[in-house]
């Protein structure tokens, strides 16, 4: 066994530990992620359009738990935190930090203009804006759930969201 073998075998378990959740996360319910999301993606990743990098950093989250009231990736986020995150860090676009607020702002467009990058809204109940996720195409939104969920990519049409949308809003220049 030459050198770089040995070296590589002693470090292993070395990095395999270091990758783990760590104890101290594991009594408030949110799990480090390490390598499942990633913080940094170019603006404009091979020359693709402001809502294709939109929605690639919102995917690098895929998998992180719900957190009422988060802000961050190493907090966890609400549904609101999530969006305020990923278009502030990606398109540089400031929202404000509530789902009903966040429903004042941009250009209001019907179900059927749905681009990706445009931001959904849905009413839990009395008409009322509580949830906010992202539009990606193909008739699916990626959002923050709820307590006890992990962010995740969800039809529009399926389940409990089919008849809870209530309007969408367009934030990035077309």
């Amino acid at each position: 066994m030459n050198f770089l073998q040995k070296t590589l075998l002693t470090a292993l378990p070395c990095v395999l530990f270091s990758l783990a959740p760590t104890a101290a996360n594991a009594n408030n319910g949110i799990t480090e992620y390490f390598g499942s999301f990633n913080s940094t993606v170019s603006q404009n990743p091979e020359g693709g359009s402001r809502a294709d990098s939109l929605i690639a950093k919102a995917k690098n989250f895929i998998g992180l738990p719900y957190r009422f009231g988060g802000t961050s990736p190493t907090s966890g986020f609400d549904c609101s935190g999530f969006m305020q995150y990923v278009y502030k860090q990606t398109a540089n676009i400031n929202l404000p930090r509530t789902s009903g607020s966040m429903a004042q702002v941009g250009e209001r467009i019907n179900r059927s203009e749905l681009k990706p990058g445009d931001m959904v809204f849905f009413s839990h109940g009395g008409g009322r804006i509580s949830h906010v996720g992202m539009y990606i195409g193909e008739g699916r939104f990626i959002h923050s759930p709820s307590t006890g969920k992990s962010i995740s990519i969800t039809n529009l049409d399926s389940g409990y969201w089919a008849n809870k949308f209530v309007t969408a809003r367009r934030v990035l220049d077309a």
